[in-house]
C-alpha cells in the first residue's frame, strides 16, 4: 500500500448542518455586471483556510452586510491591472471653432 502523510493544512470548520463555515480573508478584485438594466457590483473574495483558487465572486453588498468588518477598499493590486484604474484623460487637442473662443 501507499504511504499515508499527514497535512498540516487546516480545513475550514463545518456547522452542525456539514455546511462550510466561511470567513473572508481579503477581497482581490471587484467588477460590475449589469443585471435587468441595473449595474450590480461584485467583489472576488478570498477564503480564509481555502487556497486562492477557490476565491468566488459574491455581491458586494451582500458581503458588506454579512461581514462589516471587511475593509473592502484594502484589496491588492493585481499584476495585469483590475478596473479600478484612475480615469483616462484625452491627450487630444481641443479643435475649436475660432466663433467659439470668446465663450472659452
Amino acid at each position: 500500500m501507499g504511504e499515508i502523510t499527514e497535512s498540516n493544512e487546516e480545513l475550514p470548520p463545518i456547522d452542525d448542518d456539514n455546511v462550510l463555515v466561511l470567513e473572508p480573508d481579503g477581497i482581490i478584485d471587484t467588477r460590475w455586471l449589469k443585471r435587468g438594466g441595473k449595474l450590480i457590483e461584485q467583489s472576488l473574495v478570498r477564503w480564509k483556510k481555502l487556497p486562492s483558487e477557490e476565491a468566488t465572486w459574491e455581491g458586494t453588498s451582500v458581503i458588506q452586510l454579512q461581514f462589516p468588518f471587511l475593509a473592502l477598499e484594502d484589496k491588492g493590486p493585481l499584476l495585469d491591472g483590475g478596473i479600478d484604474k484612475q480615469p483616462r484623460r484625452s491627450t487630444r487637442a481641443s479643435n475649436l471653432s475660432n466663433r467659439y473662443v470668446d465663450f472659452v
